[in-house]
């Protein structure tokens, strides 16, 4: 029964001259708050996510026009040397072909007038079961005799050739034991030659 008469007490004094001037500002601010934690908020929390992930999504695209960048510049450095690539296939070759190397031994001595004595495989040569791309190197040693002359002409067409070779030692002594303008020396020249 208390609680009836304090609610008759509230409902009259609402009535009130005093109280109606700041009843509806109140329920308004009311209102108000309980839209601002329920409306608002949430749409300004997405706001400052949707902000944050734009600047990650733009990071990401710079990143990405980068790799763009990088490719499309290789890609037009390929272009420009697919042209080419047979020189690449001819300077180091699939396989050994040992038979395709004496044969350029024998034909440039005869061009640079050395007599080829000699030519010896240094090293074994392996056919593997698995393509491993990795270089691999074949050892070879020529004994020929001719002049100077003929030595320097053997090394600039040995570096002519498309085949990649490296010379490792150039050993040259006097096939007699007196000198003359047109001796013959003995030459003997290792150099390894590559292929995949």
């Amino acid at each position: 029964m208390e609680k009836n008469i304090v609610i008759k007490n509230f409902i009259k004094s609402l009535n009130k001259e005093k109280i109606k001037d700041y009843l509806y500002p109140a329920i308004f601010f009311i209102i108000f708050s309980i839209f601002i934690v329920f409306a608002i908020k949430p749409s300004l929390t997405t706001v400052f996510e949707l902000l944050k992930e734009e600047e990650t999504l733009l990071e990401k695209n710079k990143q990405y026009e980068r790799g763009i960048d990088f490719v499309s510049s290789n890609l037009y450095i390929l272009e420009s040397l697919r042209d080419k690539l047979y020189l690449l296939d001819s300077s180091i070759p699939n396989t050994p072909l040992v038979n395709k190397i004496l044969e350029d031994i024998y034909k440039i001595g005869n061009d640079s007038n050395l007599t080829i004595n000699r030519v010896n495989l240094i090293d074994k040569v392996e056919y593997p079961t698995q393509k491993i791309l990795k270089i691999k190197t074949i050892g070879i040693e020529v004994e020929s005799v001719g002049e100077f002359e003929d030595l320097v002409s053997l090394i600039e067409k040995m570096n002519a050739q498309r085949r990649m070779q490296t010379i490792k030692s150039i050993e040259v002594s006097n096939k007699d034991k007196t000198s003359t303008e047109s001796s013959k020396l003995n030459i003997k020249i290792r150099f390894e030659s590559y292929y995949l």
